[in-house]
């Protein structure tokens, strides 16, 4: 892959805030250039119900490395690539105390035209060395890259008593209330080295790579200086070698099947109380009959703006898709929302009312049908393989037990997600 032929590819700087991006783009270095068009096919954008994030190919084999605080408390997590392809990924291997997480796409490959990045070394860096972080900041589709240095290599206990030591005393304390499970982790935490960039990111860069001036990964976007982006954490390579080539995994993870929650809902009540589940749909039926009676060009606008709004979702997620279960299921949806936009519009007008309404309908119900179909890959339990340990996975707020003050110098520090 060669580098793009233009000056104007999309460079996160401090002093050119996201909303400048395009026509006020400045002109990039052809290094930066190069390293752009390059790494760009390598990344992903990580989708989850509660956050978003970066990643990357590591091989052939469909395998992505992100950070484990972007994906550890998800149910569902979806992988879209530079392209537009999203694909759903399962948690293959979990590193809680280095904040690493390993997925592999449901297909077990990775896509024609993506390519895995080349693994560096972290510990050839030397102050002021060019780095480059790339990512999807904020969670914008744009792959943006953040040209910077490297400044030096510090512990996260270091990081958190850089204020005299005065921090120290809390945490302290803080570790004498855990049980010797978590004071061991929270002590580990504490050990880990981060590469200290100067290099801005922004919340979504979480799982970006950060990469040398020969393209090769040297580290993983992690923390960010909330009062100076332009100060930024990143995981070392080494630790991504080392949970990638790991043979006893600290976790195990379940997954299952299912449609939208509101079906699955809707069949367990069906199973539990079926004079309760008779009643409630005898009820919406009712209340739904009553207003297109009574009201039908009110009752079309809004299955107007229903259909409308959910066309563009799922004929989206239809065009993206590798799944033949979501092929299946979008394609149908777009159908149904077209169905339930062409009704809704005939049914503003009298002459065509009874036709738009009735096909109003048989859109909407094919619509609600669809979010049967078990499409969702979601994860049902997560558990630590070491035997007697139920603890679920820790993150570092819970190590370190921030719901307490621990001084200013934690204070500043967010994860980037």
């Amino acid at each position: 892959m060669t580098g793009q032929s233009s000056d104007n590819i999309p460079v996160l700087r401090p002093d050119l805030p996201l909303e400048g991006r395009g026509k006020l783009q400045p002109q990039a270095d052809e290094t930066t250039r190069r390293l752009y068009g390059d790494v760009k096919p390598d990344l992903v954008k990580i989708e989850t119900e509660r956050a978003r994030g970066s990643g990357f190919f590591v091989d052939e084999n469909g395998r992505v490395v992100t950070d484990a605080h972007c994906v550890q408390d998800a149910r569902e997590v979806q992988v879209r690539t530079a392209g537009g392809d999203f694909y759903r990924a399962r948690i293959e291997k979990l590193d809680d105390i280095n904040d690493l997480a390993v997925l592999r796409l449901e297909d077990g490959k990775t896509p024609a035209g993506e390519k895995p990045v080349s693994l560096g070394a972290s510990r050839q860096l030397r102050p002021d060395q060019p780095v480059y972080a790339l990512g999807n900041p904020l969670g914008l589709d744009q792959v943006y890259i953040s040209p910077g240095y490297f400044r030096r290599r510090e512990t996260l206990g270091q990081l958190i008593t850089a204020d005299g030591g005065k921090d120290e005393i809390t945490l302290e304390k803080t570790l004498e209330q855990m049980t010797p499970l978590e004071r061991r982790e929270a002590q580990q935490v504490l050990n880990r080295t981060l590469i200290h960039g100067r290099v801005h990111i922004e919340p979504g860069n979480s799982g970006g790579p950060l990469i040398d001036a020969q393209g090769n990964v040297v580290g993983v976007s992690d923390l960010l200086n909330s009062q100076d982006h332009s100060l930024a954490y990143f995981t070392p390579v080494e630790k991504v070698r080392d949970l990638l080539n790991q043979t006893d995994p600290r976790f195990s993870f379940s997954y299952t099947r299912m449609g939208a929650d509101w079906a699955e809902d809707y069949k367990n009540l069906w199973r539990q109380e079926p004079l309760a589940a008779g009643l409630y749909t005898g009820l919406a039926g009712g209340a739904g009959g009553l207003l297109v009676s009574r009201l039908p060009r009110l009752a079309s606008a809004a299955m107007v703006y229903y259909g409308a709004t959910h066309l563009a979702s799922d004929y989206d997620h239809w065009r993206g898709s590798h799944n033949s279960t979501d092929s299946w299921k979008f394609g149908l949806s777009s159908v149904s929302d077209l169905a339930i936009t062409a009704g809704g519009v005939a049914g503003l007008f009298a002459g065509t009312r009874t036709t738009g309404l009735a096909v109003m309908g048989a859109g909407l119900l094919a619509r609600l049908g669809t979010d049967f179909i078990p499409n969702r890959l979601v994860l049902t339990d997560i558990r630590r393989t070491a035997r007697n340990d139920y603890r679920p996975p820790e993150s570092l707020d819970h190590l370190l037990g921030s719901s307490q003050p621990t001084g200013d110098a934690l204070k500043r520090l967010n994860t980037g997600h």
